[in-house]
């Protein structure tokens, strides 16, 4: 779902929903052909409860995958705040010879944030930060312990980015979500209520539901891409205090 994160929100809203009701009508319209060639006229009565079952199914496993979702999203934004933070108090701490050190830093970590859309780690941040750990001094020794724990957060907030950078939705999960999906489109498409056109629309309305949560799914999917995303300006704000 990468190259949908990427695309314009309303973009990938219209292919994510559109394709959930081009799905369900053409399964509701061959269904409805097939069973009125047999001479069917009303569906089975069970159709509800089957319908009712799986809709309830699908809602549950839906909030849980958006619920897992946006604690990941907030918890990457988090992390970023806590870049930021270190950032600022690493350059209260360190000596003004070691500051175009960290300024390297976070310029590095600014150039490779595309890379974190789904890629992978950039070589080159890690090298400017493993120079900051092994060549920046303390301001003075009182200031040498807080120096050291402000650069243990940038490696671990290096590390947690990265982590957050791929989609952590379980492959398990999407297979299930499209299997219930399709299944309740298909018992939809046997309910064959009297009325040609409300079964249409009842229909579409299910779809346009269904694929309005695939959209929510898709948008936070990945933290750091899309139009829904978290940017490295905070960190990069962090910078005005380097001459400090």
């Amino acid at each position: 779902m990468l190259w949908l994160t990427l695309l314009p929100s309303w973009i990938s809203f219209l292919l994510i929903v559109g394709a959930a009701n081009a799905f369900a009508i053409a399964a509701t319209l061959l269904a409805r052909r097939w069973y009125l060639r047999l001479g069917v006229t009303a569906g089975p009565a069970i159709v509800g409860a089957w319908a009712t079952t799986l809709g309830a199914l699908a809602a549950v496993l839906c909030a849980f995958t958006i619920v897992t979702l946006w604690s990941i999203f907030a918890k990457a934004a988090q992390n970023n705040d806590n870049e930021a933070a270190a950032v600022r108090l690493a350059a209260v701490d360190m000596s003004a010879a070691q500051l175009p050190l960290l300024r390297h830093y976070v310029d590095v970590t600014a150039r490779s944030w595309p890379r974190m859309c789904g890629g992978t780690p950039n070589p080159q941040v890690v090298a400017a930060l493993s120079a900051l750990e092994r060549d920046a001094k303390a301001r003075s020794p009182e200031y040498a312990n807080d120096l050291n724990r402000q650069l243990g957060t940038l490696e671990e907030a290096r590390y947690q980015r990265w982590q957050d950078s791929k989609s952590l939705t379980p492959i398990e999960l999407k297979v299930a979500l499209c299997i219930i999906a399709v299944t309740l489109f298909g018992v939809l498409a046997i309910a064959l209520p009297d009325r040609s056109d409300t079964h249409l629309a009842l229909t579409v309305l299910v779809a346009t539901a269904l694929g309005s949560v695939y959209w929510v799914m898709t948008a936070l999917s990945y933290p750091y891409c899309g139009d829904y995303s978290i940017g490295p300006d905070e960190i990069v704000s962090s910078m005005r205090y380097l001459s400090h």
